[in-house]
């Protein structure tokens, strides 16, 4: 979707290179915060925003973030799903 690989986004702390740089600021707040809130509660929607493709296409995108927990019950991380919602925003 993006044309980033796998290899180029995992491990990948904010701000993140498909992040328009006109929004960096503004990503990095958004981020933040949802990391420090209740997760459960405030992902359910997601997160509506925008990325740059590799060939720098700008794309709308929903962003949902979850915990990675371990098989021990810890986090030991985070999960982010994207979806491409460009087509649905063209006709609102």
């Amino acid at each position: 979707m993006t044309g980033w690989s796998s290899e180029e986004l995992m491990g990948l702390t904010p701000p993140c290179p498909f992040w328009p740089d006109s929004r960096r600021d503004e990503l990095v707040e958004t981020m933040n915060r949802a990391l420090q809130s209740n997760i459960s509660g405030s992902m359910k929607v997601g997160i509506e925003g925008a990325i740059l493709k590799r060939d720098g296409t700008l794309i709308q995108t929903r962003t949902f973030i979850a915990p990675l927990i371990n098989e021990k019950g810890k986090q030991t991380g985070w999960v982010t799903s994207l979806i491409d919602i460009s087509e649905p925003k063209k006709d609102s």
